[in-house]
């Protein structure tokens, strides 16, 4: 009796499980890698966005501080800065962000926001250094727990006028 080995035609059914677990396993280590790095890219495009519009307001605030006219007026959360013809410029502090107003003859020309770091408190501050005077605006984190260790304490100066005076000093 010559018996013939017969020829596999399919997997049997521990192939089968062994193949669907190894998969499982490997699907399930990429889907959280893919989570995690979707969490990391959202969290650096939002400190991205947070510098870029930080660069902005300074090189705004400066522009509009050195350009100011007459006297410049601080209150809580909110800074108004004269400028020639009728026009002046108004930042308000609001919960995550920087509004600047564009005014002229009182009425809103054209409005710009500013984001802010998260978990963050800002305040505009009138300084006097000598003959000089300042526009600060200073970032602070809430609750002693920066947000981001760059934006800690972070500041912005612009000096009063300085337009108006180089005009003056260059006339004489």
């Amino acid at each position: 009796m010559n018996i013939k080995p017969r020829k596999r035609r399919g997997y049997s059914l521990i192939e089968m499980i062994t193949v669907m677990s190894c998969m499982t396993a490997m699907l399930t280590l990429t889907a959280g890698l893919i989570g995690s790095m979707l969490r990391l890219e959202r969290g650096e495009r939002g400190r991205a966005v947070a510098a870029s519009s930080l660069e902005r307001l300074g090189s705004t605030l400066r522009s509009d501080a050195h350009a100011a006219t007459a006297r410049v007026e601080v209150t809580e959360g909110k800074l108004i800065v004269p400028l020639a013809d009728g026009q002046s410029i108004e930042y308000l502090v609001r919960e995550d962000d920087i509004l600047r107003t564009d005014l002229r003859k009182g009425k809103p020309n054209r409005m710009e926001l500013f984001r802010r770091p998260i978990r963050t408190s800002a305040r505009f501050e009138l300084v006097q250094e000598g003959a000089v005077r300042l526009i600060v605006l200073q970032l602070a984190t809430i609750n002693g727990k920066p947000s981001d260790p760059v934006y800690r304490d972070y500041r912005i100066e612009a000096e009063v006028g300085r337009n108006a005076r180089l005009g003056r000093e260059v006339r004489r």
